[in-house]
């Protein structure tokens, strides 16, 4: 699954199997779960999330969330693993319900 479009849609950083840094990304807090991954990207807000979520949509692969390596599971083989931590705030808009 290529993610180019993804490293070109988003402001945050994407690393693919390889890469330096990968593995340290993907390896959870809990150190006796194996989180393989398609990718590791950190997004820098809402925008970075969206471009996630269609990316995965249009690839057929999930997307599995985490913070910073806490609440790690084995079923990410394919997923792309989102580390939430720049990401700092919540915003809601009342009128539109989201």
């Amino acid at each position: 699954m290529p993610h180019t479009p993804l490293r070109a849609s988003m402001r945050g950083r994407v690393l693919l199997p390889g890469a330096d840094g990968f593995d340290a990304a993907r390896t959870p807090w809990n150190l006796t779960v194996d989180q393989p991954a398609a990718a590791v990207v950190y997004p820098e807000d809402a925008a970075d999330v969206a471009a996630v979520v269609a990316h995965a949509r249009r690839a057929g692969v999930s997307v599995a969330a985490q913070p910073n390596g806490h609440g790690a599971s084995g079923n990410t083989a394919g997923s792309i693993l989102v580390r939430t931590r720049h990401l700092d705030r919540v915003e809601v808009d009342p009128v539109r319900r989201c």
